[in-house]
């Protein structure tokens, strides 16, 4: 399969004589898809050999649950471990096999050194072989950090965290490489959360029974305890990503270049013709430099490019860049500024390209090319909106573990220590949208929406979505009564928050239909699991495997270990 993709991706590189851009375009990204579907199905074979190992292994004898003295732990050290490793380590931790686990773990972890988890993808001339074999080794960590906290593992989890951002110091050459650590990173967050919850309520020896209070207190001073340490690992990380292009025009004076070129050479050259997607892709991919280099070859040879009354597709299209072009024959400009500038403008509308659609069909400024930078500095906001939803997510994935185990005081506590820590710097952004807002003229609804909301709306969607079940079973067998009028008046709220822009269905509201769906269909198909087996792991190895003893002090214990980054 990863063979197969390699000889997709390697055909069409030039466009054909006589095929138009559109369809070039559309070639390509349907040649890219093919690929990419096959990698994604290379992977999945991967995992389902690892598996079958695992099953071998445990038909085989090679594991067993057991109390190994350190005697047995030796002479199983001893010994030269058969190859697949990641089988067998698999097969340990379904049986709960502890020595083997760790022996296997030194195994993997020897492997893995020196290896990168980096690739460049295949629409930017990655190869296919090395994108699987990087993204192979990131679905093994993927894996891990999902099921060992289950077996009560938890500073061998942190250490498989610490491994992977590691391992990104190696980056690959050619083309911006692509992290997969971020799922890498929510796999072990929602692990290590969820056995916090699991031993909250388990006493330690010689203590009596937790009540429900203490539990919950102990989930929070749990989350207190590796969430700050979460942060300081997924901000390190968030720092070496660009989220957006506009990140880049952060500050007001490096702004100010982009805003200056619109206003000189935007009328004639952003046109609602350039910016549809099709098109933006067409030049983001053959580059911004040589789409110049092509006009100004066309202006030399006197082609009548500027007043075309048609495109090559049949369709009408207006004047060409022509000050941009005569501003950088006499000098003007330099064509590497003009380049530069043009690729962050075209890059920001791709990026946001249903913001584009609101402003194109709600504001009279659309029309003019020269008002684009409007749109640059809503779009700004937003984006800083962005990084600090993102910054954030390891707090929003604990609250998705709580909501989803049931524990509903401990998530509701969390989303209001949340709500009290980041109101004043959602009050900062809306300011700074209203003042635009004003100064403009110009209300964007998909970017207000979005601003306005506060960074807890993430959580209560979460609530939102946890309700759908308990409203389900209602409407099958008749209880928990009031769960269906619960979901309702939650859902009714929350459209009070985030509206949506109107010109499409808003984001939350796609995400609740989704589940509710999934929870039909999983009703009509086999039943609906009762609140103690809801599931709180994003992977599916996870899912058929119990939570082993692990006392609330051991857990602590582990958890508040001086370890530096996790």
């Amino acid at each position: 399969m990863v063979r197969a993709a390699m000889h997709i991706i390697s055909r069409d590189q030039q466009q054909p004589p006589g095929m138009t851009v559109t369809e070039f375009d559309r070639l390509r990204w349907q040649r890219d898809i093919a690929a990419e579907r096959l990698v994604e199905a290379a992977l999945q074979t991967g995992e389902t050999i690892w598996m079958l190992s695992a099953r071998i292994a445990i038909a085989q004898g090679a594991v067993r649950k057991t109390n190994h003295s350190d005697d047995e732990a030796n002479r199983f050290s001893s010994k030269i471990m058969p190859k697949p490793a990641v089988g067998k380590l698999l097969a340990a931790v379904f049986v709960d096999d502890q020595p083997i686990i760790h022996q296997q773990m030194e195994r993997i972890r020897h492997h893995l050194r020196g290896k990168t988890v980096l690739y460049v993808p295949l629409a930017r001339g990655g190869r296919a072989d090395r994108v699987f074999a990087a993204r192979m080794r990131e679905r093994l960590l993927e894996r891990l950090v999902a099921v060992l906290p289950r077996r009560g593992l938890v500073e061998e989890t942190i250490g498989l965290v610490r491994l992977a951002k590691k391992l990104e110091s190696r980056r690959p050459p050619g083309a911006a490489s692509v992290s997969e650590f971020d799922r890498v990173f929510e796999s072990a967050t929602t692990a290590l959360v969820g056995r916090i919850v699991a031993s909250a309520p388990i006493a330690g020896p010689s203590e009596a029974e937790p009540s429900s209070v203490v539990t919950t207190q102990r989930i929070l001073d749990g989350l207190a305890i590796l969430i700050p340490k979460l942060l300081e690992t997924w901000t390190t990380h968030a720092r070496q990503l660009r989220l957006s292009v506009l990140e880049r025009v952060r500050d007001d004076k490096s702004f100010q270049f982009v805003k200056e070129f619109i206003k000189h050479y935007g009328d004639g050259l952003f046109t609602q013709h350039l910016l549809t997607p099709s098109s933006l892709r067409s030049i983001l991919r053959g580059g911004v430099r040589p789409y110049l280099e092509r006009l100004i070859k066309q202006d030399s040879a006197g082609t009548d490019w500027r007043t075309s009354d048609s495109d090559e597709d049949g369709g009408s299209k207006q004047a060409g860049p022509v000050k941009l072009i005569e501003a950088i024959n006499v000098g003007e400009i330099s064509l590497k500024q003009a380049t530069s500038r043009l690729r962050l403008i075209l890059e920001s509308v791709a990026e946001n390209h249903s913001e584009y659609r609101d402003w194109n069909s709600t504001t009279t400024q659309s029309d003019r090319g020269d008002y684009l930078y409007v749109l640059l500095e809503f779009l700004r906001i937003k984006a800083e909106y962005e990084r600090i939803v993102w910054t954030l997510r390891p707090v929003s994935m604990a609250h998705r573990v709580l909501v989803r185990s049931g524990a509903t005081e401990a998530a509701s506590a969390w989303r209001q220590r949340m709500e009290e820590e980041t109101a004043g710097t959602a009050n900062d952004l809306i300011e700074r949208l209203s003042v635009l807002q004003q100064k403009t003229g110009v209300r964007l609804a998909s970017v207000s929406d979005r601003v306005k909301r506060p960074f807890t709306a993430m959580l209560e969607q979460d609530e939102i979505e946890s309700l759908v079940e308990p409203a389900v079973r209602e409407l099958l067998v008749g209880e928990p009564e009031g769960a269906g009028g619960q979901l309702e008046t939650h859902a009714e709220e929350f459209l009070g928050i985030a509206t949506g822009s109107g010109v499409e269905v808003p984001d939350w509201l796609d995400r609740l239909s989704i589940t509710v769906d999934r929870v039909l269909e999983e009703a009509e198909t086999g039943g609906l699991a009762s609140d103690s087996e809801r599931q709180v792991m994003p992977s599916t190895l996870a899912e058929p495997l119990h939570w082993s003893w692990l006392s609330w002090p051991q857990l602590l214990d582990a958890v508040s270990k001086k370890q530096g980054r996790l």
